[in-house]
């Protein structure tokens, strides 16, 4: 069965078909003398369906339905494979990195049993770029969002896909929208994506103090989290914003810093504090019970 389906990304995929390819045994006539409940539940049919995308990637989920009638979850228990890496690749944890426009069959097999999607993949042309505004009050360091105004009319946030630069590193310095401040003055800050570059003029400030900047992605998936708790120890908190992003004020001096979410591993972090400093974050996801 195929469906059609719109998806507002730079990369869309227009189109998606899904099959389910069973091992050799699947479908066969059952033996009159066999027992008619088995001691141990096969696997019957894989199915891949799609989930979470960015600009370029895209989440698939694999599910497999057993011969008891359960169904689970095994995205990460399966071998993936793309028909066509030129065009897509897919990692192990079934996210699927789109390169170009075109068809390619991305398929998921979990104990000699397959399921395949169908995938049309469009690139849609970037006409415009767009930078938010930085804060008005002095900032060691802040986040720039990129919005890319495609030729579709969609809108698609590319804050983590766009190239940044600033003007004159001597005032400030800028990494995935991340501006670090370096010292007061004027300074251009620019996000180039797919060729098109939109930018901005800031003045900056340094306020007193130190800040404690960074982001926080998933080991599996490797997309941010947002809503992670920042917990200085006996000091403040902050949580990430949709980006992945943080920032606290710290004190000079050693500082343990717990960073925490439902459904991850709570993890602390040791960090000793001299100036400035950031911090690049990963939290690992909690296993999932056999009836989840």
């Amino acid at each position: 069965m195929r469906t059609k389906r719109h998806i507002t990304d730079n990369f869309v995929v227009v189109l998606v078909g899904a099959a389910t390819i069973c091992a050799a045994a699947c479908g066969s006539s059952s033996n009159p003398s066999a027992p008619t409940t088995p001691s141990t539940a096969t696997v019957s049919a894989v199915t891949v369906t799609s989930g979470a995308r960015t600009s370029s990637t895209i989440q698939l989920a694999a599910s497999a339905r057993m011969s008891d009638g359960t169904v689970r979850d095994v995205t990460n228990a399966s071998a993936w494979q793309s028909s066509n890496t030129a065009l897509a690749t897919v990692s192990s944890a079934g996210v699927v990195t789109f390169f170009g426009s075109g068809d390619v069959d991305v398929r998921a097999t979990y104990q000699n049993v397959s399921g395949l999607l169908h995938l049309v993949v469009a690139n849609v042309p970037v006409i415009s770029m767009t930078i938010s505004s930085a804060p008005s009050s002095p900032a060691t360091s802040f986040q720039l969002t990129a919005s890319a105004r495609l030729a579709d009319g969609s809108t698609q946030d590319v804050t983590r896909s766009a190239t940044w630069e600033s003007s004159n590193s001597s005032i400030a310095t800028v990494t995935g929208g991340l501006v670090s401040v370096v010292a007061n003055g004027e300074v251009d800050i620019r996000a180039t994506y797919q060729g098109t570059t939109g930018s901005t003029h800031i003045a900056v400030a340094r306020p007193n103090g130190f800040t404690l900047t960074g982001f926080v992605t998933d080991t599996v998936t490797t997309q941010a989290i947002p809503g992670v708790r920042v917990q200085l120890i006996g000091g403040g908190s902050s949580h990430t914003d949709d980006h992945g992003a943080f920032g606290i004020a710290v004190a000079e001096g050693r500082v343990l810093v717990e960073f925490s979410k439902d459904g991850y591993q709570t993890l602390e972090k040791d960090v000793t504090i001299s100036g400035d400093a950031q911090m690049l974050v990963t939290l690992t996801p909690l296993a999932k019970s056999p009836s989840q």
